[in-house]
């Protein structure tokens, strides 16, 4: 039977010529690595794709995720790679009307769950195409539940558009869209361009992707 880290690397390499962008790595406000994001709309789904390679204090580490969302911007399934000194870890996740059907494998160990969610929980995110196919309002806001493929749980979660305005990397200033993303108690900052493509992604902790 094939395992799960074959299947991740099959499913990894499904986007064909996608839109492509590249980012640097900001751990501790220092520069720890780079990364590469892809994105590829095919009929109403899109399949984002991200591969982020850091080193840090002699330890590397290499992140291959894909996700493929659907219409509604909801998973339909998604898939996550690790390589790291310490060994390997793989999950492969499809959902259904239920909830996730989870595989995962640590070292080339296998194990399978499920992680329910209620028929009541929206799951639909509009957001995910947002500037891209739709054009929200300022202050637009929309609450979700999407599968947390570190933790293997389901959060609730918010999009909200807050403003448009100039977001600077080095010497390069972007025209840029400004979403906070709030899940619990974190708060995850995009600054998407006029496509709805990232030009940063800033996390709870202050690390972050910004384009090259």
């Amino acid at each position: 039977m094939m395992n799960a880290a074959i299947v991740a690397a099959s499913l990894l390499g499904q986007s064909p010529e996608p839109t492509k962008f590249d980012y640097n790595v900001i751990m501790g406000g220092k520069s720890a690595g780079s990364a590469t994001m892809t994105i590829k709309d095919v009929g109403h789904t899109r399949i984002v794709g991200t591969t982020v390679e850091v080193k840090i204090s002699g330890q590397s580490a290499t992140v291959r995720t894909s996700t493929t969302y659907g219409a509604d911007g909801a998973a339909i399934s998604t898939v996550l790679f690790v390589q790291a000194t310490t060994g390997t870890q793989a999950v492969n996740v499809n959902f259904d009307a239920k909830g996730a059907n989870v595989v995962s494998s640590l070292n080339d160990k296998e194990s399978r769950s499920f992680v329910a969610v209620s028929s009541a929980a929206p799951r639909s995110n509009p957001a995910q195409y947002w500037f891209s196919r739709t054009r929200p309002k300022v202050r637009e806001k929309i609450s979700y539940y999407a599968f947390d493929i570190n933790s293997l749980t389901w959060r609730l979660m918010t999009s909200e558009y807050l403003e448009s305005k100039p977001y600077k990397i080095g010497e390069k200033t972007y025209d840029a869209h400004h979403v906070l993303i709030t899940r619990g108690g974190d708060l995850i900052n995009y600054w998407l361009d006029d496509a709805g493509n990232p030009v940063s992604i800033i996390q709870p902790n202050g690390d972050k992707l910004e384009r090259k």
